[in-house]
């Protein structure tokens, strides 16, 4: 500001004898990067995953600096504070899903001037005053057969017992590797829980309670296409998806 008028900008001013010139310059502090990831999963086929079962992460490209981790909504993957730099994106594989590229949508800058831009794939720059929104979307993928398992008790009174066999109630486990996951049917025989129930392809554990006053024989099952090979001695025999 010269002489009481008003303000000029720039980084130059001209003076002349008797002015007197006011010059300012202002710093802000650059805001850090803030990154957020995001599952989506759609389930067209049958699928049973949601996005609490695809756990997102992202690894800066120098160790020193700590990843993200966490599932969709969860405060660690949403507009964390991160350092600049590259970050490696990364999610797990699903069974029976697929999944595209990762889409990251970025905000350079801040209120009416700022920029959106988009990048795809699994690599992501960010510097500061950066926001980026980082998306993976799963499908499920068609199944040519559904797999279904049904759980059945028969229970004998020969010698005056009063148990029923709608009374026991009966589960199959089975362990997802891919999400660190037990899945688990369950439900009283004859129940629509354990009758024709949709399952994943893999080895199933059956149980059942053990009743006072009844014994009860292995499990038996009866399985509708290729049979599996036995388990291991002591362990029920796994039921095997319909081919």
């Amino acid at each position: 500001m010269v002489n009481g008028q008003a303000p000029v900008d720039g980084a130059s001013v001209a003076l002349t004898w008797g002015d007197e010139a006011t010059c300012s310059v202002r710093y802000a502090g650059r805001a850090e990067p803030q990154l957020t990831l995001v599952g989506q999963v759609t389930n067209n086929h049958g699928g049973k995953l949601g996005v609490h079962d695809v756990r997102l992460s992202a690894q800066h490209d120098k160790d020193t600096d700590p990843s993200i981790h966490g599932v969709t909504g969860e405060a660690a993957v949403s507009q964390a504070n991160v350092a600049p730099g590259t970050w490696t994106l990364s999610a797990p594989e699903l069974p029976n899903y697929r999944h595209g590229d990762w889409r990251c949508v970025i905000t350079t800058g801040h209120g009416a001037s700022a920029q959106t831009t988009t990048a795809t794939g699994a690599t992501l720059a960010l510097d500061y005053d950066q926001k980026a929104t980082c998306t993976l979307a799963y499908e499920d993928l068609p199944r040519a057969k559904e797999s279904r398992l049904t759980l059945v008790s028969v229970v004998s009174n020969r010698h005056g017992g009063t148990a029923t066999a709608d009374s026991v109630p009966l589960s199959a486990s089975h362990y997802e590797a891919a999400t660190s996951r037990t899945v688990t049917v369950s439900g009283n025989s004859g129940s629509s829980a354990v009758t024709q129930a949709d399952v994943v392809t893999g080895d199933w554990t059956l149980s059942a309670p053990t009743l006072p006053q009844y014994w009860h024989s292995d499990w038996q099952c009866s399985i509708d296409g290729p049979v599996p090979p036995a388990s291991p001695t002591g362990q029920p025999r796994p039921v095997w998806p319909a081919a």
